[in-house]
């Protein structure tokens, strides 16, 4: 097992690495997630906090909003953000 040091991740705060980890598991599930279904799940704050972070993550590059047939905003993760995953997972072994 090698011994890496965390501090060389990127940090990234605990709601926003929430907000990652659930828009990729959706995905993998091959699911869809929207803003709205963000704002709706009482355990990531108010509309106001869910869209603050929303719009970081998509500035940083780490998701993208696509228009859907329903007028929602579906919620997809960027290339960065699957580097993110890829660099924590190699500190895992």
């Amino acid at each position: 097992m090698t011994v890496r040091i965390w501090s060389e991740l990127p940090s990234l705060d605990p709601l926003k690495q929430r907000f990652l980890e659930l828009v990729a598991r959706i995905g993998q599930e091959h699911e869809r997630l929207s803003a709205r279904d963000m704002t709706a799940k009482n355990e990531y704050g108010s509309s106001a906090t869910v869209y603050a972070c929303l719009g970081s993550m998509r500035k940083k590059e780490w998701i993208m909003l696509s228009d859907t047939s329903t007028m929602r905003k579906q919620i997809e993760l960027r290339h960065a953000a699957s580097l993110h995953f890829d660099k924590h997972s190699a500190y895992l072994t």
